[in-house]
């Protein structure tokens, strides 16, 4: 089971300059994020390995950004599948290396969204550099 308060605990401590409140429904944790989209951290109890973290911003802008290991046989050509990355679309799938572990998962996740100071500009690359003193496969960049 996934222990949801430590994720939290994570999102809010770890990553405060992003997050502006979190809440735990069910079996997900939904963070707030300061340019008004959210991000939901869900694990199925019927499935336990099944996952998905889900940035919405389809109010903002259209986009969502989503790893999943949804057993959809659209992404078996994935080479990561089950496991993919909904860029952007959800009719987008591409690779995802997203850490398996929660805790892992949840920073490298929400590595990948710093906001700039005037929290308007997002540019979404796929990166393996060290960033922000963790390693994170994908970035935001000005």
């Amino acid at each position: 089971m996934v222990n949801l308060n430590l994720l939290r605990t994570i999102a809010e401590v770890e990553f405060s300059d992003i997050v502006t409140f979190t809440s735990i429904i069910d079996d997900k944790l939904r963070v707030m994020i300061i340019d008004n989209s959210f991000i939901d951290f869900w694990w199925s109890h019927k499935f336990p390995k099944r996952f998905a973290y889900h940035r919405e911003r389809r109010h903002i802008d259209g986009t969502i950004y989503r790893h999943d290991n949804a057993p959809h046989e659209k992404w078996r050509p994935v080479s990561s599948f089950l496991q993919h990355f909904h860029f952007k679309f959800d009719s987008k799938g591409v690779v995802s290396n997203l850490n398996p572990l929660p805790e892992t998962a949840i920073r490298e996740f929400l590595n990948i969204f710093l906001v700039d100071q005037q929290n308007t500009s997002y540019h979404f690359i796929k990166s393996s550099k060290k960033f922000g003193g963790k390693k994170c496969r994908h970035k935001i960049l000005r």
